[in-house]
């Protein structure tokens, strides 16, 4: 889904996220663009990923640690899209990922958590090196568990999804930050939607039918 549309979206309903900037390159004059870096940066640490508002699968996403990086990052992501989402980053997060089938009644997994092998999860991580790990349930509490679940559920439903679709959380210092939905998310073998319904004792194949079934 569009970032840009999503993190708006999630501000006009108050639920938490992490701090972001929007840099439209086909609406903004160049002055507004260096302004809204400057106001932004001021006031965020870093790192800072720099992602286009849409792409797949983390492409043109970037990591910065220091301002002298970021015009290349800006750069990268315009080859993706011309509306450029700047989002504070969070010192070593728990990765919180849940899972949701839904027509007339909703199913919602157990919470996985993604264990990063490094800061960020590139598309080389995630489909090439294979050197994260992913534990199911994640350990957290119950009580964070109830939380994620509610605004899983909560933003589903307020973004009038249906079928399925994948939704990621940061958790940080003891705060939920809801960080975005996926409503194409990836089935390979090492893929959080379906390890997720897999531990909702669905197989692989009952997946893939329930998500048929529910397209009619």
């Amino acid at each position: 889904m569009d970032k840009w549309l999503f993190k708006t979206f999630l501000q006009w309903h108050s639920i938490s996220q992490i701090d972001f900037k929007i840099l439209d390159f086909q609406l903004d004059q160049k002055q507004e663009i260096q302004e809204k870096i400057n106001t932004f940066t001021k006031k965020i640490l870093f790192p800072i990923y720099v992602k286009p508002a849409n792409s797949w699968s983390s492409l043109g996403i970037t990591r910065i640690t220091q301002l002298s990086e970021l015009d290349a990052a800006i750069e990268n992501a315009k080859t993706y899209d011309q509306r450029i989402v700047l989002e504070q980053g969070l010192i070593k997060p728990k990765e919180i990922e849940v899972a949701i089938l839904w027509n007339s009644d909703i199913l919602v997994s157990e919470p996985g958590e993604l264990v990063l092998a490094k800061d960020f999860y590139d598309y080389n991580d995630k489909y090439l090196l294979n050197q994260s790990s992913i534990h199911i349930p994640a350990n957290i509490t119950t009580s964070q568990w109830e939380k994620i679940k509610y605004l899983a559920e909560k933003t589903y439903k307020l973004c009038n999804c249906s079928w399925f679709a994948r939704i990621d959380f940061f958790l940080s210092e003891w705060k939920n930050y809801l960080n975005e939905i996926n409503t194409l998310p990836g089935f390979t073998d090492i893929s959080m939607f379906p390890l997720l319904m897999k531990n909702m004792w669905l197989s692989y194949s009952e997946i893939i039918n329930k998500i048929i079934e529910l397209g009619y």
